[in-house]
């Protein structure tokens, strides 16, 4: 029960940051385009990794979900850190988006580090963890087949390790990210909010 409470009290704190990546012919005509329809977000223009991570973390510590949207032309970048769930406008080329449920604040520069990294791209499969967990299998298991004279036991030894090393390299960045307390996930539900009016009845008073 103590176990469960843990679990839900994290999940509680858990933010929530949306990663977009607009692609750009010419980036200053990007920057031009959306700063009409952004307001006042942050702009950084080829941030170092302090740089991105303090303006981030400013608004990490007030609000629940966050954007971090690239616009790049394949040489420079400029980064927009907006909070909210911020909507790529019609006339962009957005490459892709994900969202990220950032379960403690340390792991926010974790996440900005390896999009700085260029090692987070589009691709993404619906079912990318269990396709990748069972190639992992496979592979292992044909590979503990070839020392089945060592017994069943290391047999299964050799397996789930051979499993998890694979699966760790296959889903890279994302399994490496959930290690340090970033998980790739779908796009956050709006929790519904319902209000019960109870009318007074006959003799009521305040």
């Amino acid at each position: 029960m103590m176990r469960l409470m843990g679990i839900t009290k994290e999940l509680s704190k858990s933010k929530f940051v949306k990663y977009s990546k607009v692609s750009c012919s010419f980036l200053s005509e990007c920057v031009s385009k959306l700063e009409k329809v952004v307001g006042g977000a942050k702009r950084l223009q080829d941030p170092d990794e302090y740089m991105l991570i303090a303006g981030a973390e400013a608004i990490y510590r007030t609000n629940r979900f966050m954007t971090v949207l690239e616009l790049t032309d394949g040489m420079s970048r400029v980064f927009y850190l907006i909070p909210g769930d911020f909507q790529v406008p019609g006339g962009f080329r957005e490459e892709f988006e994900l969202y990220f449920r950032v379960r403690r604040e340390g792991a926010l520069g974790v996440l900005l580090r390896t999009i700085l990294t260029r090692n987070i791209r589009g691709r993404r499969f619906r079912h990318r963890s269990a396709l990748s967990f069972l190639v992992g299998f496979s592979v292992s298991f044909a590979t503990s087949s070839l020392v089945e004279g060592f017994g069943l036991w290391i047999q299964s030894v050799v397996a789930v390790i051979l499993t998890v090393l694979i699966y760790v390299i296959l889903d890279y960045p994302f399994s490496l990210l959930y290690l340090r307390g970033v998980e790739l996930t779908q796009k956050p539900k709006r929790k519904a909010v319902i209000m019960v009016i109870k009318q007074k009845g006959k003799g009521e008073t305040g």
